[in-house]
Parts: structure tokens; sequence; C-alpha cells
């Protein structure tokens, strides 16, 4: 009973940090270039339209550096402009510019895409993995009270 009691308490000790607190890390989310537009972009995009324009000017201050290395400088000269004139107008010049090269090696790319340019006011694959993942944790915790909640029993 002490033994596995013992482990019980050591795996919740684990799991909450509590014992050994952990650095804050820089939360990186790897998605396709495609997602990345659909899912955050252009969400980005109803939300500067309706007023929040804060999302929309982070993304694309930070767009090029998803470049590819070549098409870099012209993406940032894009981005600026638009900054300077009309936002929404930058995903326009960039798709008339750059669509032949993108669909064909850059679409599917995976990127890294740091958390801070992740817009959560959507539905997006991110917020669903999310919440898999609690509850998956929520499940597992509910496993290790029934693991000791049977262990216990036996050792009466």
């Amino acid at each position: 009973m002490h033994s596995f009691l013992l482990i019980y308490v050591s795996i919740l000790i684990l799991n909450t940090g509590s014992v050994f607190p952990q650095e804050e890390k820089l939360v990186m989310y790897t998605l396709t270039m495609k997602e990345y537009m659909e899912d955050h972009l252009e969400v980005a995009e109803e939300m500067y339209e309706s007023g929040n324009q804060e999302p929309l000017l982070r993304i694309l201050k930070s767009l090029d550096q998803f470049a590819p290395e070549k098409e870099r400088e012209d993406w940032k000269e894009i981005t600026e402009s638009a900054l300077s004139t009309d936002p929404l107008k930058s995903c326009k010049s960039c798709h008339s510019q750059f669509k032949k090269s993108y669909k064909k090696n850059f679409r599917k790319k995976f990127l890294e895409i740091p958390e801070s340019l992740v817009i959560r006011d959507n539905q997006s694959r991110v917020s669903f993995t999310q919440k898999v993942i609690k509850k998956l944790i929520r499940f597992w915790d509910e496993i290790l009270v029934w693991i000791f909640e049977l262990f216990s029993r036996s050792e009466k």
C-alpha cells in the first residue's frame, strides 16, 4: 500500500511541477503555411475589419520570417508598404506575386509558429488540440484515482 501511495503521490507532484518548476519555454506550433493562413491570418483580417487591429498588425510585422530565403526581402517590402497604407492589401499583393512558387514549393511546408502569432479567437486546429490534451489529462487523472482505489481496497 505504501509503495503504491508513494508512486501515486510522486506522479501527481511531477505532473503539477510543484517539485521541479519548469522554465518558461517559447511555445511553438507546427502548422503548414496554408493552415496558418486559413486558420489564423484570415481570422486576424476579420478582427481587423471589426475594429481589433492588433492581431493582424502583429502577424504582418513578423510574416517575412516564414518566407523562403530568396523571397524574404520581397515579403518584407510588401508587408511594410501595406502596414503604412492598408494592411488588408498585403495578402493580395503576395498572392499575385508569389502564387506559382507558393503552390509549387511552400504551401505544404511545415512552419514553427510562435504562440504570440497564433490567434486564439477562432476554433483552429491549435484550439482543438489543446482541448483534446486537457481531456486526456483529466482521463489520466481519473485512471490514477481508480487504480489507487483498487489497490487500497485490495490491501484491506
